[in-house]
């Protein structure tokens, strides 16, 4: 089996390689950056990739829908430190299998990349059982839209509303309302903490 590790601490990287060597049937693959692995992917068909969500160059989300495109059969988990079920709906729509924590220890790590590559769907319970104890009508209310990614994304290059606006094809008070409702989904008080928020959850690239 063909594995991509992705994270752009090299240090950790290279741990997890030499952790998930000692199984004998997979070869391992280290990227340090969203745009070397996928110039790795590329040149090459690997059948899973495991990767960082907070990314420089691509996002972590990008990084997913580029690799998808490329190959929909891959099968992705995610590597992280962070809770990611704001993202959780996201996450499955791009065609993620699992997210996996960093502080598992490696006979975990192993045993889920196995139950991913049998086909496995591997995320933490609580994700589970905050959706199921929510109404879906409520579920819009705990995920972040695609319209509100798009305007975070131009509000981290610094716009006004009134530019966003403008750049989006909707009215400035439509721009409003969508900021304060990803504020409250994020818990957070100003555009500035909403950008630092939704850079560390993968959807922008890191600084």
């Amino acid at each position: 089996m063909e594995l991509l590790l992705v994270d752009d601490h090299p240090a950790l990287a290279d741990g997890v390689k030499s952790m998930l060597s000692k199984e004998s049937n997979w070869q391992i693959t280290s990227a340090y950056s969203s745009k070397a692995a996928l110039d790795l992917l590329k040149q090459k068909k690997f059948d899973l990739l495991l990767t960082d969500l907070n990314m420089p160059e691509y996002s972590g989300l990008e990084l997913i829908q580029l690799s998808k495109a490329l190959y929909p059969d891959l099968i992705i988990l995610i590597f992280t430190a962070y809770d990611l079920l704001p993202m959780f709906n996201s996450l499955v729509k791009a065609g993620v299998s699992g997210v996996l924590c960093k502080t598992m220890r490696s006979d975990q790590l192993i045993s889920s990349i196995h139950l991913a590559l049998q086909g496995e769907a591997i995320f933490p319970l609580h994700y589970f059982n905050n959706f199921n104890a929510l109404r879906s009508d409520e579920l819009h209310k705990k995920t972040i839209s695609e319209r509100e990614l798009s305007i975070i994304k131009e509000v981290a290059k610094g716009l006004s509303n009134r530019e966003v606006s403008r750049i989006l094809f909707i009215s400035q008070r439509s721009v409003e309302h969508h900021l304060t409702q990803l504020f409250r989904k994020l818990e957070v008080a100003s555009r500035a903490e909403a950008v630092g928020e939704v850079r560390r959850l993968g959807l922008l690239p890191g600084e």
